[in-house]
């Protein structure tokens, strides 16, 4: 098993051994070419290996992960859950799948035994996928790939240089080809236990595939072996729609180096259409020349189904807004008329009325005086400001269901500077009130600046209009990167509120303390509307009398091909 401790000599598996390469190395790669947390763990708790996302997650590097123990890293109860299923694997030898939820993420775990050539249990390989979106909304994944360097010639150079006889020679080739029968038993149990397909390819011309995954044939629907015989199988099941601008992603990443992204859909035999995620980085050579492709392609499909979905109801419900609206405009318009022709004409009776009432009794005189001068002028009066209110609820239901109308114009947006420019149209409030506001680190996205300066005015706003009056109001602002999207925080030590009325408060015209603040309840609907817009996240985590905090998120931006839907429709 691979191990700081302990590493036996690593070889390449058939269909790599002329692209050279050491085992450990590629294994290390390839756990850095999904977009899961991927680690090699043994029965002790010790990890053997692991890829860059998942030591992030841990807050280390890869490097500093392996020879560690898990307990030194996690919390003791997790470590002890994750142990019993690493053993319960161990003693099954069967692959073990669970979902679980850690600090308001949900991961998809896959743990699963890797045998070595007795076939006993070297180690047990862990993988886990964020699927916190696929829980919520069935949204993207991230894949990075590390480069992959060979050593495996310059090892056995200095083998056969150090070597002073046939007999030790002998021995030391005895070694290598043990080693190498270990390495491709770990190597074809790691890539056969994952959907995706990994590929490694010898940049041409001509393109030659140096190896490709099992997946290849579940995904493509075609035989594996076809691909070894003519690479541009897998160029001429694209669809003919995606293959200029896939070809031109790839010209632009042979010229300008740096890693490859690109989503694009293919046709399979039998004519279903997929769509595919495929990343890719340079493998360089001991000159420094990009001499391999590695990469890892993913069926998103489901994705993009659930994307396409999603964006068809939000245009129904902007339509809906939309005729609802209009339609109500009408009879209001009636009703604010007619209730202005009722008061001309109260006012125009008053005074004969006046003149009558000395002819009345005086039970019928204080009937008139009370409905002339307060019944009716207290009825229209409830009458305008209801119809006041629903007007001003119209306008707010129109510039929801337009949020998304409006052409979206992404740029490079610098959030520290944007959120103070937010804050400078606070600072009369702010600086009555004695509020402290403290903003941290921001990082840059890409995003409408409209859009963004509206949700952190929106979000500002809200922290001042529900701080406490009762101690000195604080509004913290902060965000962070988050693998493949940047998390922002906007924290006050406000009123709070229960934890029932957390989901409730992103709904049409609901607000905490109505009759006591202006509005109509509009802002966080429209916050939520244009945060999804940008495809991203919004929450909200609060506690009664200490505070609220509102979270959002942004994807990363990456160079992806984004044509049609998951059906193939442009």
């Amino acid at each position: 098993m691979i191990s700081t401790r302990n590493t036996p000599d690593a070889t390449l598996p058939p269909g790599l051994h002329a692209a050279g390469g050491d085992a450990a190395h590629l294994i290390q790669t390839l756990l850095n070419a999904t977009t899961n947390s991927a680690f090699l763990i043994d029965a002790d708790g010790f990890f053997l290996a692991a890829n860059e996302i998942g030591a992030r997650r841990l807050g280390r590097s890869a490097e500093e992960m392996v020879g560690r123990n898990a307990r030194t890293l996690v919390p003791w109860d997790v470590f002890e859950r994750r142990m019993l299923k690493v053993h319960d694997v161990i003693c099954t030898q069967r692959p073990l799948r669970f979902e679980d939820e850690r600090q308001g993420t949900y991961f998809d775990n896959l743990f699963s035994p890797v045998l070595d050539s007795a076939g006993r249990v070297a180690c047990v390989a862990m993988f886990a996928e964020v699927i916190t979106d696929v829980k919520k909304a069935r949204s993207s994944l991230q894949l990075a790939l590390d480069q992959m360097e060979t050593r495996v010639l310059e090892r056995t150079r200095e083998l056969r240089e150090a070597n002073e006889t046939l007999k030790q020679e002998i021995r030391h080739r005895s070694k290598a080809e043990a080693a190498l029968r270990e390495s491709e038993i770990r190597f074809r149990q790691l890539v056969d236990n994952i959907d995706d397909v990994f590929w490694l390819t010898e940049i041409g011309p001509p393109l030659r595939v140096l190896y490709a995954s099992p997946a290849f044939e579940t995904i493509w629907g075609l035989p594996l072996q076809s691909l070894y015989a003519d690479p541009d199988v897998w160029l001429q099941s694209i669809h003919e729609k995606d293959r200029g601008i896939l070809a031109r992603a790839f010209d632009e990443f042979m010229r300008n180096g740096g890693e490859f992204e690109a989503e694009f859909r293919i046709i399979r035999p039998d004519g279903a259409i997929r769509w595919i995620l495929d990343r890719g980085t340079p493998v360089y050579d001991e000159r420094g020349r990009a001499a391999r492709l590695a990469g890892v392609a993913q069926d998103i499909t489901a994705r993009k189904r659930v994307e396409r979905h999603q964006e068809d109801l939000v245009e129904e419900l902007r339509q809906f807004s939309y005729i609802i609206s209009h339609d109500l405009r009408a009879p209001l318009i009636n009703l604010k008329g007619f209730s202005g022709e009722i008061r001309l004409a109260l006012e125009e009776i008053t005074p004969a009325l006046g003149r009558c009432r000395d002819f009345l009794e005086a039970t019928d005189r204080r009937g008139l005086d009370l409905a002339v001068n307060e019944d009716l002028p207290e009825a229209l009066s409830f009458i305008e400001s209801s119809v006041s209110r629903m007007e001003g609820m119209i306008n707010a239901i129109l510039r929801l269901s337009r949020a998304g109308r409006r052409p979206s114009a992404p740029e490079a947006l610098n959030m520290a500077a944007l959120t103070e420019e937010v804050l400078d149209c606070f600072a009369f409030q702010v600086q009555q009130s004695g509020i402290t506001v403290r903003v941290g680190d921001l990082p840059d996205v890409q995003a409408d600046r409209m859009d963004m300066e509206q949700v952190l005015a929106n979000l500002i706003g809200n922290a001042v209009q529900y701080l406490d009056p009762d101690r000195p109001g604080f509004i913290e602002i902060d965000g962070r990167v988050l693998f493949d999207e940047v998390r922002f925080k906007v924290r006050d030590n406000g009123i709070g509120m229960a934890p029932d009325l957390v989901e409730r408060i992103f709904d049409l015209f609901y607000r905490i303390g109505e009759r006591k603040t202006p509005g109509e309840g509009m802002g966080l609907a429209y916050v939520r509307a244009v945060v999804r817009r940008h495809g991203g996240r919004i929450w909200c985590e609060s506690i009664p009398g200490s505070g609220s905090s509102f979270y959002f998120t942004i994807p990363l931006t990456r160079h992806r091909i984004d044509k049609g839907d998951a059906n193939g429709k442009p």
